[in-house]
């Protein structure tokens, strides 16, 4: 079962946020506010924190450790 999503961007982010300051969503839906850090690739917008997800998920990026 899944969180609820604000304690998933808690999660991912470290951090809690206010429901007034949504300034859209990401390529995950996850809500971007205007404090957050975003990447543009492609014409898709992802949350920095988003980032790493994104690249395994959607381009098959594989992070290891040397």
């Amino acid at each position: 079962m899944r969180d609820h999503p604000v304690i998933e961007q808690m999660e991912r982010c470290g951090y809690m946020v206010e429901e007034n300051e949504c300034a859209g969503s990401d390529y995950f839906g996850d809500e971007i506010r205007s404090e957050d850090d975003i990447v543009k690739f492609d014409g898709e917008i992802i949350l920095e924190c988003n980032l790493r997800r994104y690249l395994e998920e959607e381009m098959g990026f594989e992070f290891t450790t040397a």
